[in-house]
């Protein structure tokens, strides 16, 4: 509501986190598998929005990420470690071909969740890409 922003993900990719007294206090997302929808009216705390037609080039898109990332732990100078310990803007990300895996393996319920196989290592676009910020690129 805050941002104007809904999303439709599948049951089994939410998590409600409750109080110790069993009141939800947060909703986390761990997967936008369908589709992610914005509200046409302008809202503030969105911030400036492109014209829904306009493409980015991909080192925009990548450096608005970054220059975001940038924002938030200068913001939040507290979760700083957290997000270093995540590995975001890391050289690479490790390849978990879940997909290919999960047709091999099945769809059917287990006891215990099989590890899953490291097939390589895919390079990250946040690693080197410089921040870019919106307000140089959108329109006021």
């Amino acid at each position: 509501h805050h941002y104007g922003i809904t999303v439709n993900p599948h049951g089994e990719n939410l998590a409600v986190i409750c109080t110790p007294e069993g009141l939800p206090t947060r909703l986390v997302i761990k997967d936008l598998v369908d589709d992610i929808n914005l509200s046409t009216t302008p809202i503030v705390a969105r911030g400036p929005e492109p014209d829904t037609h306009t493409q980015l080039p991909t080192q925009t898109f990548w450096g608005l990420i970054r220059a975001e990332l940038h924002r938030y732990t200068e913001e939040h100078p507290e979760y700083t470690d957290r997000l270093a310990a995540t590995g975001l803007t890391g050289a690479t990300f490790l390849r978990y071909p879940l997909n290919g895996y999960r047709l091999k393996l099945g769809y059917t319920d287990l006891d215990t969740r099989p590890p899953i196989p490291v097939t390589g290592s895919i390079p990250n676009p946040l690693h080197t890409v410089e921040p870019v910020y919106s307000e140089t690129i959108l329109p006021s």
